[in-house]
């Protein structure tokens, strides 16, 4: 994981976009 490494601004941002993804869908879905 030497990219994520590399990149830990945009590792962190991906990774805080897509759990808030993952939470919409879930919310919306009525979990």
């Amino acid at each position: 994981m030497n990219v994520v490494k590399a990149r830990p601004a945009r590792s962190d941002l991906a990774g805080r976009l897509l759990v808030a993804g993952v939470r919409s869908v879930l919310d919306k879905g009525g979990a």
